[in-house]
């Protein structure tokens, strides 16, 4: 076994990371395990085991993998809906992923009319407070502030409005 120290660099969501690490690389293959043969593909290796770990957590790809849009059927999860049954479309939400997940949510339904989200402060989307039609508010975490009171009051509100039956 060869030790090799790792340094990855970069930025994922205008956020930035940093990645150091010591790896063991281990030069003999197993059925489960990456076979790595030199230091390029060790470097290489743990790079591919990164990348696919952001691709994982990615919020996009998160609403991609369980809500999907063929013509006016939208399925999420199981569930399918027929677009056409209802009068409108709202998103509504809270997280740090929030703005991103609703970003994602607006690329597949661009037909959203309305809704809210709100997100921590500072995690709004690099291109501004909204996505499409979904307003992203921010609020204080993990100490709740006015800012967050006032956006779960009008979240709620905007929720509750019009026949539920006739919203998706």
């Amino acid at each position: 076994m060869d030790n090799e120290k790792l340094k990855f660099e970069g930025t994922k969501q205008g956020r930035n990371f940093h990645f150091t690490r010591q790896v063991l690389v281990s030069t003999h293959s197993s059925s489960n395990n990456i076979t790595v043969t030199d230091q390029s593909s060790a470097r290489e290796a743990v790079k591919k085991i990164i990348d696919a770990s952001l691709k994982a957590v990615d919020p996009k790809n998160s609403i991609r993998r369980f809500l999907k849009r063929e013509g006016n059927i939208i399925t999420v999860g199981n569930q399918e809906y027929n677009l056409d049954d209802y009068y409108g479309v709202k998103v509504f939400g809270a997280g740090k992923a929030g703005a991103f997940m609703a970003r994602a949510v607006t690329e597949i339904i661009p037909e959203v009319q309305d809704g809210l989200v709100i997100v921590k402060d500072g995690h709004v989307l690099p291109e501004g407070k909204s996505a499409g039609n979904v307003e992203i508010r921010e609020a204080g975490h993990p100490k709740p502030n006015q800012a967050g009171l006032d956006s779960t009051k009008e979240l709620l509100n905007k929720a509750s409005e019009g026949d539920k039956n006739q919203n998706f």
